[in-house]
């Protein structure tokens, strides 16, 4: 039976799903630009319209840095260029794809 979370979940989900982002944003700012740009952008709509992020987005960005560390510049902007024409989104402008 699936429990409801509270509103002190969502704010610790949120808060923690936040610094993951910040985290990422510098990770990724020379290596995977477009990488950083995204999860800029993911942090923001947080904020502004949390309707509009999606669980996969979600699982993505916490994909990124696993077990094994952050996951590879390349590998990371291949994979989220797959995500974003998954989601219809535009995706010109990416760099190499």
């Amino acid at each position: 039976m699936a429990t409801a979370m509270t509103a002190t979940t969502y704010s610790g989900f949120y808060t923690a799903l936040r610094s993951h982002l910040e985290v990422a944003v510098e990770h990724y700012e020379r290596s995977a630009p477009v990488v950083s740009r995204w999860a800029d952008d993911l942090y923001i709509r947080l904020d502004e319209n949390g309707d509009s992020i999606i669980m996969s987005e979600i699982a993505f960005a916490y994909r990124l840095h696993e077990d094994e560390g952050w996951m590879d510049a390349n590998y990371a902007a291949n994979q989220l260029y797959h995500l974003l024409h998954r989601l219809g989104r535009d995706t010109t402008g990416l760099a190499g794809f």
